[in-house]
């Protein structure tokens, strides 16, 4: 089993169906209680004591505060990348440099006793050149390809480490791992094996995201979006709003079972209008707008205009 692991502080760590692998707000709606977090919605301690409380928080009215302590929870995907989103403030610097001592880890990256972040390429430590403030809090993204076995870190929505090599060949998610030696918060933590759309790091603002131009083109900045694609004359920002394959013919699949039912392979944070003509020789109109995670449409026949046509559109909200 695969742990993704991210480290901040002294330790704090992160290891790790289009699906929700993890979703945690720490919030009493989600059904976590102030207190310890030792078996709250599968969470484990392993060592130390770790406490959902009150006092700083990123969004809501609760977050998890680490502080000496190992904290646990499982999860399970097949599908070959992972996509991480949470929310950490440190406290201060820590004392001490953390060390991966799980074979199985995936990704980490640490703060070291200047305040850099420090991320792993395979098993050796590189300094990214960029500090962690002290007493603010910082939105990490972590995207692991395991295609490609390599990872992206960014802070705050910029790219500051692309193409890492994993830590570890493994290839099967196992669990999410957070550790602190000094007091450390958690806030606002997502775990899917699907891409987390909205607010993606984007280096370039081309409205393609770095880990798509990483995955296909090598680099984070390396698609132009407005070059011809090599499937069926969609631009590269095309094929990546519909969700295609740039380098081969692989058309959108739009298909019905009988007239009027409509489905398709849904994208995330992707917006689908239903547009409809009754001739090729007209326009056509949009007749409906869909949201991701829906991949379906039924429409209600017309007596008067039996027959026609259907095209999907695919765009970002």
């Amino acid at each position: 089993m695969k742990k993704l692991i991210t480290m901040l502080s002294c330790c704090l760590a992160l290891g790790a169906s289009a699906s929700t692998m993890l979703l945690e707000t720490f919030e009493p709606v989600d059904g976590i209680s102030a207190g310890p977090i030792d078996g709250q919605n599968g969470w484990v301690v392993s060592n130390g004591t770790a406490a959902v409380q009150t006092g700083v928080v990123q969004t809501g009215s609760q977050a998890l505060e680490i502080d000496q302590a190992t904290v646990m929870h499982d999860v399970s995907s097949t599908n070959s990348a992972v996509w991480i989103r949470f929310q950490a403030r440190i406290s201060g610097a820590p004392t001490s440099i953390p060390s991966v001592d799980n074979l199985s880890t995936s990704a980490a990256f640490f703060v070291n006793t200047n305040l850099h972040l420090v991320a792993y390429s395979n098993d050796v430590p590189v300094d990214l050149g960029v500090s962690m403030p002290v007493d603010s809090w910082k939105r990490f993204d972590v995207y692991c390809d395991y295609d490609l076995m390599v990872w992206n870190l960014s802070m705050d929505g910029t790219t500051i480490g692309a193409g890492l090599p994993l830590h570890s060949t493994n290839t099967t998610i196992g669990s999410v791992r957070l550790s602190s030696s000094s007091p450390a918060y958690v806030d606002q933590l997502d775990v899917a094996d699907h891409e987390l759309a909205a607010g993606a790091p984007d280096t370039d603002l081309d409205n393609i995201p770095d880990w798509w131009e990483l995955k296909y083109f090598g680099g984070i900045t390396a698609a132009t979006a407005a070059s011809p694609s090599a499937n069926n004359g969609m631009t590269y920002l095309e094929t990546y709003i519909a969700g295609v394959q740039p380098f081969a013919y692989d058309p959108f699949v739009f298909t019905h079972a009988e007239p009027g039912n409509l489905n398709w392979i849904p994208q995330p944070d992707r917006l689908y209008d239903i547009q409809w003509t009754p001739s090729l020789s007209s326009n056509f109109t949009t007749i409906a707008t869909v949201e991701w995670p829906i991949g379906e449409f039924t429409d209600t026949p017309d007596p008067e205009e039996p027959t026609g046509f259907y095209r999907l559109k695919a765009r970002l909200p």
